[in-house]
């Protein structure tokens, strides 16, 4: 395998992707999961084993939850071979899938967290009905997201736009 400064470049941004996705993810999970953990020790006086309650366990595998929560590994599995593969192939393989798998990544990830704790907000605790804010503060926040969101999506379609084909693979300081 030839590695070009374009592999170079994919394979370095595939890695940043990745860090900066499943790091924060993993340490957040770890903390809130250690922090449930300490609570409820300090609340029942007993060490704690959380495992049951998220069916951890091989002999109480609750396979009707399993089943819903298949299609996000699943898929995140696929869009990562995908990734793998089109920096495999090098300057082959168009630019934008690179960063379009890495967005797919991401959003699946956010899925199968929302697919697996779906209705709470607060795990075992509040529902997203019950945390929800009131009904003037999400019309309020409906109104500037109405505004803001056309206007951010417009200057990314235009800096898009204009620097479309500026570099080519062969030129650069990195040639």
């Amino acid at each position: 395998m030839d590695f070009d400064a374009l592999l170079l470049s994919r394979i370095q941004f595939a890695f940043v992707i990745a860090f900066h996705i499943l790091f924060p993810a993993f340490t957040i999970g770890l903390a809130a999961f250690l922090a449930v953990r300490k609570g409820l020790r300090r609340k029942t006086t007993r060490d704690v084993f959380l495992g049951s309650r998220w069916t951890f366990s091989l002999s109480a595998i609750d396979f009707q939850k399993a089943l819903l929560l298949a299609p996000a590994p699943i898929a995140a599995l696929a869009i990562t071979y995908l990734l793998w593969r089109d920096i495999r192939r090098g300057s082959a393989a168009p630019d934008w899938r690179p960063i379009l798998y890495a967005a797919s990544l991401f959003v699946t990830g956010f899925l199968g967290l929302a697919i697996s704790l779906f209705p709470f907000n607060v795990p075992f605790a509040k529902t997203i009905w019950e945390t929800a804010a009131r009904d003037n503060a999400l019309a309020f926040m409906l109104v500037g997201a109405a505004v803001m969101l056309p206007v951010i999506l417009a200057y990314t379609a235009y800096v898009y736009r204009l620097f479309w084909g500026k570099v080519r693979a062969d030129e650069g300081y990195h040639a």
